[in-house]
């Protein structure tokens, strides 16, 4: 007997979001598309009370209370979150830090808009070298 067919699309999406050297969060076209950010889009982020990789990121489609706005530069879509992660510890300057994110639509009600689990994962990241020439003096 034939049973559920899976959404190819749905278990093959990569949702992620990455923290930038300045401290903005930044997201992959890929998650542009699934999670309808576009310019006008606000984000609430939330801590987990069990975990300090974990983060809540709710997706809404207007202004609201506590919420971040969206900015758009050319075609990167970001969220200026640099005092956020400074205050809660993330080494944005010397980590390159990416969230994996998986939808958590048990949390939309309390996060007030479409909710998404975000699980840091950091390294090293490599200095950065002067590119500039040298001058002569």
């Amino acid at each position: 007997m034939l049973g559920q067919i899976f959404n190819a699309k749905e278990l093959t999406q990569k949702l992620k979001a990455t923290v930038q050297r300045t401290g903005k969060l930044g997201f992959t076209a890929e998650t542009l598309v699934a999670l309808n950010i576009r310019q006008g889009t606000h984000i609430r982020i939330a801590e987990d009370t069990e975990s300090k990789r974990v983060l809540w990121l709710g997706v809404l489609q207007e202004a609201a209370e506590n919420a971040f706005p969206v900015n758009k530069a050319g075609d990167y879509y970001y969220v200026n979150t640099t005092k956020l992660f400074e205050k809660i510890g993330i080494d944005f300057k010397k980590k390159n830090c990416m969230y994996d994110m998986e939808r958590a639509a048990e949390y939309d009600e309390a996060i007030g808009g479409e909710c998404y689990k975000m699980q840091l994962r950091s390294t090293d990241r490599k200095p950065q070298t002067d590119t500039a020439p040298e001058s002569e003096d």
